[in-house]
């Protein structure tokens, strides 16, 4: 939105806005943790006004600011926008260099946040320990966690800013999650939003009651009103030169629109194309059409539509994107997009963002869009799903953009039922592949939501599937759960025999997990007699791959490896790569186990590759996590941590507490060890209060045994035997006798005299 910014390909000159820069001086000097919500119509220049805040923040005197901007388009969910944060700013307070790569805006934002967080005169390792945090059910609590430990380690003078400026609006649902951390937001934080008149949060009286405790500030305490008459003529002076005019020629001629600061720009980009300040039109779709005309004049000149396809192609799109994306869509070579793009009315309509690039302000893309017949607007809808499509296909890692904005494209061309299709047969995948939960579980629940989806119906079930699915990797086990016997009693119902041997093969993940070893199996064995009854060798493979899991866990390694070998077996005559690296991974801990590490580094090396192929980012975390196993079982402690922190990165950018669990007790061995057993016992704490949440009785029982053995090596016996005692009870109701074998030989090596203590 261009608002009270000129923008030019070099620069953006602020006008006006002083009194609602110094009430933001104001809020910026309190310490306390606030929201402030910048409210006004389209095109009053709230975009340009949080920019200007953010240059004000970060060179405020006497304060290390930094901030981060983030424009969430429609598609994106409330949590989508909060795993961000939580990421960047554990990545700007943990060193994590390129987190915002690509563009140089991102790095410049993420490098102001590093020096605002970042403790004056302290370790960077204080931070990071403090942001070793257990994270709790949800997203949302997890973030106002994070910024917790790290406002606490922050310095006194230190802020850190998050600007959130949704392109069109917030989803309905967003304001009680958004209220909700706001409520617990730590001192030394700020949340900007920009909100037009009618957005969901400044309609939300439980978030506007945030005002009453001083927890939200609205920038100016109303809406934004027109520039004053000076700031317009600042704006005349500084284009006169440029515009080769007087600046009281331009003064004049933007007279009557009063300070609105979308007719200004529009109006002096006019000008630019050669208008005359009295040919000027009054309303602001009136300039709007006046653009679109200069636009359709290039056009008549060169005697191609070319450039009118490009426009079209943006507003349509919505969303920024890649100029190879823009121009597959529109239609053109790259010689002639890139033509275009030099054009300085053409070019100046789409600037870059750090997203891609996009039609520069909302009221023309609008215009565009409304100009469109009805069949020239589903022709570019269609090329953008082959655009997309294409993209997803091709090898590497999947496009983020392709698999959150596919389906939306379907649904306008095709309808609900088309976009629900889509979103379960060729999104939901790519999301859990690029750890994109927040965004699965929203779009999941929009089309259990939508008409498209009966009760009872094949749709509901698969839907609710994928989402035990998702709940199980995030530990949320309860829900999982309550998902997949909704999909079980579905497909009972509808005699679908695929479907019910999928609900059962989650199912036995999910008692898996939680270490219910006999439901597991059995749950497992019925999938795979229904696999094998339909000769569906994709669901036998999944099957094997689960059955292994289970006799590995009990450690009957010969039948897990068999089980192993049969799905990769499957899975490479089928070519699933995720399930060939799923299987070599699985195998690297077979030869772990057993003690041969030259292979099992060659199979986990492997499984690595290919997951990095595929871009799957939990094959990743599993990858480096059993790599880091192997190089501790050798003694090599120092890549072993190096592992296993690469591993953590990811688990927590997917926020997956089972796996962060893992890792956090395998740094706790790594710093036993070493022996440095306060850090390796707040390490497995840290392990044991995920398991805990979670209901992962395996991991628990583990991490009672780890903290046994650094309470036996302090001398605490009898805090070592009541410890090693739960473990013991906990491996004996999960059924893994080589533990419980294992758990009674350390016990036995007690002192008799400590049995009562």
């Amino acid at each position: 939105m261009t608002g009270a910014c000129m923008s030019t390909s070099a620069q953006c000159v602020f006008f006006g806005r002083q009194d609602e820069l110094q009430q933001w001086r104001d809020v910026l000097a309190s310490p306390k943790g606030q929201a402030v919500l910048v409210t006004g119509p389209w095109g009053m220049g709230k975009s340009a006004l949080l920019r200007q805040m953010a240059q004000v923040a970060e060179s405020y005197p006497d304060l290390h600011c930094g901030s981060v901007l983030y424009e969430p388009v429609p598609t994106d969910a409330v949590e989508a926008t909060m795993e961000l944060m939580l990421g960047d700013a554990y990545d700007a307070a943990n060193l994590i260099a390129g987190s915002f790569a690509p563009t140089e805006e991102r790095r410049r934002q993420w490098a102001a946040l590093f020096k605002a967080v970042l403790p004056q005169g302290n370790e960077i390792v204080e931070l990071v320990q403090a942001l070793n945090y257990a994270p709790t059910r949800l997203i949302r609590k997890q973030l106002a966690e994070r910024l917790r430990h790290i406002s606490n380690a922050m310095d006194e003078n230190g802020r850190a800013v998050f600007f959130i400026d949704p392109d069109n609006y917030l989803p309905d649902n967003s304001a009680d999650a958004w209220r909700q951390l706001i409520n617990k937001l730590p001192d030394r934080f700020k949340i900007v939003f920009a909100q037009r008149s009618d957005g969901v949060l400044v309609h939300n009286d439980n978030f506007q009651r945030l005002a009453t405790q001083g927890s939200l500030v609205r920038i100016p305490e109303g809406e934004l009103a027109y520039l004053d008459e000076d700031s317009v003529r600042q704006w005349a002076e500084t284009r006169a030169a440029d515009l080769n005019r007087s600046s009281e020629q331009l003064h004049d001629a933007v007279a009557k629109y009063h300070g609105y600061p979308f007719s200004i720009d529009a109006a002096f980009r006019l000008i630019g194309q050669g208008y005359e300040p009295a040919d000027l039109p009054d309303d602001p779709e009136a300039l709007a059409a006046e653009l679109w005309k200069e636009v359709l004049g290039r056009c008549r000149e060169s005697g191609r539509d070319d450039a009118a396809h490009l426009l079209c192609a943006h507003a349509i799109l919505e969303v920024p994107v890649p100029d190879e994306l823009a121009q597959t869509v529109a239609g053109l070579d790259e010689i002639g997009h890139s033509a275009l793009l030099d054009d300085p009315l053409v070019g100046g309509l789409l600037p870059e963002t750090g997203r891609g690039r996009a039609i520069y302000h909302y009221v023309f893309r609008r215009y565009i869009t409304n100009c469109l017949s009805e069949p020239d607007a589903l022709a570019y809808h269609q090329c953008a799903i082959r655009a997309y499509r294409d993209m997803l296909a091709a090898e590497g890692p999947p496009d983020e953009r392709a698999v959150t904005r596919l389906p939306e494209h379907v649904r306008t061309v095709e309808g609900d039922a088309a976009w629900v299709r889509c979103f379960v047969e060729e999104c939901v995948g790519p999301m859990l592949t690029l750890g994109l939960y927040a965004s699965a579980v929203e779009t999941s629940h929009r089309a259990l939501d939508s008409d498209a989806v009966t009760s009872v119906s094949k749709e509901e079930a698969v839907l609710c599937g994928n989402l035990g699915l998702i709940y199980r990797k995030r530990g949320e086990l309860e829900e999982a759960e309550r998902m997949h016997r909704r999909a079980l009693e579905i497909d009972e119902q509808l005699g679908r025999r695929k479907g019910i041997a999928s609900a059962y093969g989650n199912l036995g993940l999910l008692y898996w997990t939680r270490g219910d070893l006999d439901e597991a199996e059995r749950m497992c064995c019925r999938a795979l007699d229904i696999e094998e009854q339909l000769g569906r060798r994709e669901g036998m493979a999944n099957a094997y791959g689960n059955l292994g899991l289970i006799y590995q866990m009990r450690s009957d390694l010969d039948e897990a490896e068999k089980m192993y070998h049969q799905a990769l077996d499957i899975d490479e005559q089928l070519d699933r790569s995720e399930g060939v690296a799923n299987a070599y991974g699985n195998l690297g801990l077979i030869y772990w186990t057993r003690g041969d590490l030259d292979e099992a580094e060659r199979m986990h090396r492997r499984a690595l590759e290919i997951n990095e192929q595929l871009g799957w980012l939990e094959g990743m975390a599993n990858a480096y996590g059993n790599l880091g196993l192997v190089y501790q079982m050798r003694s090599d402690l120092d890549e072993a941590e190096r592992m296993y922190c690469r591993a953590l990165d990811i688990e927590e950018q997917l926020s997956r507490r089972e796996g962060m669990a893992s890792v956090y007790g395998n740094l706790g061995l790594i710093y036993q060890a070493r022996g440095d057993l306060e850090e390796a016992e707040k390490m497995h704490r840290w392990a044991l209060e995920i398991n805990e949440q979670i209901g992962r009785r395996r991991g628990i029982a583990s991490q009672y045994g780890n903290l046994g053995e650094i309470h036996k090596v302090r001398g605490d016996d009898a805090k070592a035997r009541r410890l090693w005692l739960k473990a013991r009870d906990l491996y004996e109701q999960i059924g893994m006798p080589p533990m419980v074998e294992k758990i009674d030989g350390w016990l036995t090596e007690l002192p008799e005299d400590d049995h009562d203590g």
